[in-house]
């Protein structure tokens, strides 16, 4: 059995950390007939459209393929060329190569499947890793040439992808086709049966160019519970496990068993044994442990410092970071700053320092807007217009709380309170608020929270003594910096109302609250909403990597989608980032900007294929043309400046006449 396991393994080596399997055989020594390998299920078989798995190697090839030493070596293609000059690969095909039904396999099927991939309505997940083709060229039957952008380190990796047969897919839907429950490839095997839920039966390709397999049958049975996989491994009922390291340890030195080690080409990153009893008793600091991790020193340094306390350099976000990008953007002529938390995380303590300390410096308004998915929003708006803020953000009523910001309807009681005049009809307000919880309700269908507070007009409702009695508390606590009293009163203020409560996970993962609502839907709709603490579990790291960014729109949504993105890679058992998103790779690229930690040039050129941070380039920008509404005769302004001095003129125009 050994030398037929080593046949297996050495065309799925890289999926795993450790595979277990039955050592011994028949007693003539040679290859057993058929070999049974403990699987996750399939629904599809599309190497095209989905990340590669380990069934994808026995039925299909790439121009390239690893050997066991995880080193590019030739596959469908014979040899290649690179020339520098003009960023070009040019493979040299194997000739005689058929397709199990007997087809000949050319340069065309090369160009089909790639560009089948690149094409955005197909939906492909491996798409990002050729954003640098510029043209394929199909030289003749057997050469066929990729022109890059630039040059890409990890073209020839790429290039492991799986060719399609383009005669039996052209014009064929690249996600819903009938192909994808019956391959056709040139790989080793063929595919003789497929029990949906079951079992897949692979068949020897008798024809296959680089020789016959010594197995004749592989049968995938499909065992998804890694327990069961090595309860059956244990048992006899499969031969072949790819195992966790917790199962696999089982069988390492065991008799009649061989255990082999993976080395893959990605570390998986630092982990906690939370069965110590120090993380079962304060499993509250779990979070801020992930927080804890400085992206600038070794992984011994960054865990020395989680558990001892100490920081290993100063905050990257403090007061005077925020200053200064306010002071640059007031340089640059801003009409209005705005400090915005869309995390919905500041405090009601560093509220009040950040616009004291923005009073203080900046000659230009200061807008406050936050959120108040974890509970601070309410608190944090006080203490901003305590302090002197110029302008809130808020919501109306039936629209405010949870994800979004405080109600409009509160902040006016407090305002009202402190003898603060609000340039707003608030009778205006009721009203609109009515005719929109009408469409809310008729769209009750989409309504992701359905959570509504009771209802409240401040101009035509009398609070209660004790409710009232908690407004005027809160701005005593908020004028005295009393930050838990602040907090206490606000939310004893939205209880009443029946605002949502906040939401812990978010509080302590530190995410907006918009980003959260938006994994909860992106896992829904995958059906894999079970991953959602371990995708908010790798946010840290996912933004640690890309270097920091503000969680804002829109990076905030790059960096929760790759989180997610990357839950599915250790789902699946694949290196992290195995799936970067064409936004994640321009972010860390540098095209949305200078991150506020560089990013190490070693990722990037992983993720990017670049080193060295590259702006976007908007030399090319056309600025769109400026319509008039025809209905209205008015023409749209390019901005708000222009607006408004175009009105003056009219006015001006106007007194002339």
């Amino acid at each position: 059995m050994k030398k037929a396991l080593t046949l297996l393994l050495s065309l799925a080596m890289l999926f795993s950390l450790a595979a277990c399997g039955q050592s011994g055989g028949d007693s003539t020594g040679d290859a057993p007939s058929t070999l049974v390998y403990g699987s996750a299920g399939y629904t599809r078989i599309d190497p095209a459209m989905d990340e590669h798995c380990e069934i994808n190697l026995l039925l299909f090839n790439g121009l390239t393929a690893h050997d066991g030493n995880d080193q590019i070596v030739p596959a469908l293609a014979e040899r290649w060329d690179y020339d520098e000059a003009n960023c070009t690969y040019t493979f040299y095909l194997r000739e005689g190569v058929k397709w199990h039904d007997g087809e000949p396999f050319t340069a065309r099927d090369v160009k089909f499947t790639i560009e089948a991939i690149m094409d955005p309505d197909n939906g492909s997940e491996n798409a990002p890793n050729y954003e640098d083709v510029q043209e394929i060229t199909v030289l003749d039957d057997h050469t066929v040439s990729f022109r890059l952008a630039e040059p890409n380190a990890a073209f020839l990796e790429y290039m492991t992808m799986a060719i399609l047969p383009q005669h039996l897919l052209e014009g064929e839907d690249m996600q819903e086709s009938a192909f994808f429950r019956a391959p056709v490839g040139t790989g080793p095997y063929k595919l003789e049966s497929w029990d949906a839920g079951q079992s897949i039966v692979l068949v020897r390709n008798e024809d296959y160019f680089l020789g016959e397999p010594n197995i004749e049958r592989v049968i995938f049975k499909i065992v998804p519970d890694d327990n069961a996989q090595a309860m059956q491994l244990e048992s006899g009922e499969i031969d072949l496990a790819l195992l966790d390291p917790k199962n696999a340890q089982n069988f390492a030195g065991k008799d009649g068993y061989t255990c082999y080690d993976m080395t893959t080409a990605d570390y998986r990153g630092i982990l906690f044994n939370f069965n110590n009893p120090y993380w079962t008793e304060n499993r509250d600091i779990i979070p801020a442990v992930c927080y804890a991790i400085d992206p600038h020193h070794s992984a011994l340094e960054r865990i020395e410092a989680a558990f001892h306390g100490r920081p290993l350099h100063k905050p990257v976000f403090k007061n005077d970071y925020f200053l200064d990008k306010a002071q640059q953007l007031e340089n640059f002529r801003a009409d209005i700053i705005t400090l915005e938390d869309a995390n919905g995380l500041i405090t009601p303590a560093r509220t009040a320092e950040l616009i004291r300390l923005f009073k203080k410096n900046l000659k230009s308004p200061v807008d406050f807007h936050t959120r108040c998915t974890a509970g601070y929003g309410l608190a944090s708006m006080l203490a901003a217009i305590v302090n002197g803020v110029d302008i809130v953000d808020t919501n109306i009523w039936y629209f405010a709380g949870g994800c979004c910001a405080p109600a409009i309807e509160l902040v006016y009681v407090f305002c009202k309170k402190m003898g603060i005049e609000l340039e707003i009809d608030m009778e205006a307000v009721a009203r609109i608020n009515a005719e929109l919880l009408k469409i809310r309700k008729e769209l009750n269908a989409y309504d992701t929270s359905r959570e509504l507070p009771n209802p409240f007009n401040p101009l035509t409702d009398k609070l209660p003594t004790e409710i009232d009695r908690f407004f005027n508390d809160a701005i005593e606590a908020a004028r005295k910096d009393k930050e838990d009293d602040l907090l206490l009163y606000c939310r004893a203020i939205e209880e009443y109302f029946d605002f949502p409560e906040p939401n812990e996970l978010v509080k302590k993962a530190q995410i907006p609250g918009g980003m959260y609502t938006n994994m909860v839907a992106q896992l829904k709709q995958l059906g894999q909403i079970d991953l959602l603490e371990k995708a908010m579990s790798l946010i840290p790291q996912v933004r640690m990597d890309a270097g920091l960014p503000p969680l804002v729109t829109p990076t905030s949504q790059i960096i929760g989608a790759q989180a997610v993105s990357c839950a599915l890679d250790e789902q699946k058992g694949r290196p992290m980032y195995s799936n970067p998103s064409n936004q994640f790779i321009a972010l860390v690229k540098g095209e949305y900007g200078k991150t506020p930690i560089p990013v190490d040039p070693a990722f990037r050129l992983k993720i990017a294929g670049v080193q060295n941070e590259v702006p976007y380039d908007g030399s090319h920008y056309v600025m769109q043309e400026n319509p008039v509404l025809e209905d209205l005769d008015v023409l749209l302004a390019e901005n708000e400046k222009t607006r408004k001095r175009r009105i003056r003129l009219c006015e001006q125009q106007q007194k002339c006449l």
